[in-house]
């Protein structure tokens, strides 16, 4: 066998040969859908803002409520405490021979003792309401 030339055969070598190595064509892999699965228990979805669970307004309502009426309890011991004494009455003076008895509305207990103190010889001083 010299060159490209079959002596033997007597044919060209180049009519025989194989053609150039070429890269083998495979298959192109099939690309699967994804697998079906299930579709997943319902889920409740999440409610945009403003959601409220059912009865959070009859709470809501009655813890208002009490506040609002701890709130008036408070106040009115406050009233009692700083405020007992406080009311008014009137102040009656007595005077000895002849002359009418006062009687002076609108006075504290602590006003009428003050006035009291005040005057001249009444026969009697005091606080009414």
């Amino acid at each position: 066998m010299t060159g490209s030339f079959c002596s033997m055969c007597g044919f060209s070598l180049a009519a025989v040969s194989p053609p150039p190595a070429q890269q083998p064509q495979y298959p192109q892999p099939q690309q699967q859908p994804p697998p079906q699965y299930p579709p997943p228990p319902y889920q409740q979805q999440p409610q945009p803002y403003p959601y409220q669970p059912p009865g959070g307004d009859k709470k809501k309502i009655i813890v208002v409520i009490v506040v609002i009426v701890v709130v008036l309890i408070v106040f009115a011991i406050l009233a009692l405490v700083f405020l007992g004494g406080g009311a008014t009455g009137t102040c009656v003076i007595r005077w000895g021979g002849g002359t009418p008895t006062q009687y002076l509305p609108g006075y504290t207990e602590a006003e009428c003792d003050a006035y009291c103190e005040n005057l001249q010889n009444p026969l009697s001083c005091y606080w009414t309401d």
